[in-house]
Parts: structure tokens; C-alpha cells; sequence
């Protein structure tokens, strides 16, 4: 394969994709990108350094031998088109939904519907959740898809509400207790989501639907403790599995 053009063309029928993939994960217009093409009379646009990244990365191919047709030590043996391919970290792919579909992060920790959970280590994606757009839109809300997250309700003191293992829909760009609703909360290190709200005086009032087992509301006192309460965002939908 002597040209770079040729090897592209050939990475995206070994990786199932095509021209218009590029489109999306480079964000150029159509006509750039087919200039990439092995018979493109003329380019109008050459990948620069970002965008060589951005597509290496989505094809999982070595930026080296989509170039200069060569492979760094070590992989020179053999089957030099198939060691070329060696997959390599796909973030970038995984950040692409398909079209009219809105792509969600699914993060590890779980906020406890009960006395309160401690989140250890570093917050990891789980896995990614590809929901249509448009039922984002009305069953979820007006939010910015970016600010929305999905986490993992644990406990029951929010039942019959939110059961045990729902996932949830937090918009992360809600910070503050502006209206009564259901909120994620850090509070005194503690990750709660419960009921939650703030009267004329200063008093954060938290609260479970499960009163029977969890009968008992807190109060907290913001203009002492303002600084050990954080909002990590608002509730604004949940999924409940039944059976």
C-alpha cells in the first residue's frame, strides 16, 4: 500500500466504517474529508496533527504506518497491515452516538438512598448509555445532554419512588436547591440522593418517600454548614425495571 490514502481507505473496510464516520469524529465537512480519498484529484484539506490523532485513535490504527507505511519496533515482522491495526485506546469512539441518538455516561459512584454512602478512589465510566434524543428531550428534560449523567440509586428510603439499582438522570449542572425535588448530595461526606429542599431561614431539609423505615428527616443548618454540603446535581428521571 504505497499511499496513506490507500491505507485509510483500507483501515475503514477492516474496521467497518466509512467516509462519513470521519465526518463525525473530525467534525470537517464532507468535502474535506473525501479529498482524503485514494482517488481525490485534489485536496483541499490533509488531516493536521488533531485531526491524524482523532482518526487514528477511532480506527484504532498506528499513526506511523497510516503515514509512512512503517511500524515502531518490534512490529515489523509478518503481517505488517494486521500488526498496524492493533487496537488501541477508543475513547474517542465510544464518544459518537448515532444519529439522533444522545450518548450518556454511566459513572461508578452510587449514591445511597439510606444513611449515606463514601465515594472511594477515582470516579470511572462504567459503561455508555445511548438514548434517542428526542426522548431525552421529553422525558428527561430541557438540560444540556452534556450536563446529564447517569448514576446508580442504592437503598431503599426512597421507595415506592426510586427503587433499589434504578438508574438515574442527574443534571450535573444543577448546584444549587433552587425548587423542591430529589437531589444527589454530598453531605458531611456522605452521597445521598433523597428528597430535598431549603426553608425561608437557611434550613436544608432532607427527606425519604420510604417513611415507614426511614421515618426521620435531617436539618441542616447552611449558614453553618454551607462549606461540608455540596449539590452534585438534580434528579430528573429514573429507570425502574419490573417484573
Amino acid at each position: 500500500m504505497k499511499s496513506w490514502h490507500t491505507r485509510l481507505e483500507h483501515a475503514l473496510k477492516v474496521r467497518g466504517k466509512d467516509w462519513a464516520d470521519l465526518v463525525k469524529v473530525t467534525g470537517l465537512k464532507m468535502p474535506s474529508v473525501y479529498a482524503w480519498k485514494p482517488d481525490a484529484k485534489k485536496q483541499t484539506k490533509m488531516m493536521d496533527g488533531d485531526n491524524a490523532a482523532v482518526v487514528c485513535e477511532f480506527l484504532r490504527i498506528n499513526s506511523a504506518w497510516l503515514f509512512d507505511g512503517k511500524l515502531p519496533s518490534g512490529l515489523e515482522d509478518a503481517d505488517q497491515t494486521t500488526k498496524a491495526l492493533t487496537p488501541v485506546a477508543r475513547s474517542v469512539e465510544r464518544n459518537i452516538a448515532p444519529d439522533g441518538y444522545v450518548r450518556l455516561e454511566h459513572l461508578s459512584p452510587e449514591p445511597s438512598m439510606g444513611s449515606g454512602s463514601v465515594v472511594d478512589g477515582q470516579i470511572q465510566i462504567v459503561q455508555y448509555l445511548d438514548v434517542l434524543e428526542k426522548w431525552l428531550r421529553q422525558k428527561v428534560g430541557s438540560a444540556n445532554p452534556e450536563r446529564i449523567k447517569v448514576l446508580t440509586g442504592s437503598g431503599h428510603s426512597m421507595k415506592p419512588t426510586i427503587q433499589d439499582q434504578d438508574l438515574v438522570f442527574i443534571d450535573t449542572g444543577q448546584h444549587t436547591i433552587d425548587l423542591p425535588g430529589i437531589y444527589v448530595l454530598d453531605v458531611h461526606g456522605r452521597f445521598l440522593l433523597k428528597k430535598a429542599m431549603i426553608l425561608g431561614d437557611g434550613t436544608l431539609i432532607l427527606r425519604s418517600d420510604n417513611t415507614e423505615e426511614y421515618p426521620d428527616e435531617e436539618r441542616h443548618d447552611l449558614r453553618k454548614a454551607a462549606d461540608t454540603i455540596t449539590v452534585a446535581g438534580k434528579v430528573l428521571a429514573w429507570w425502574t425495571l419490573r417484573q
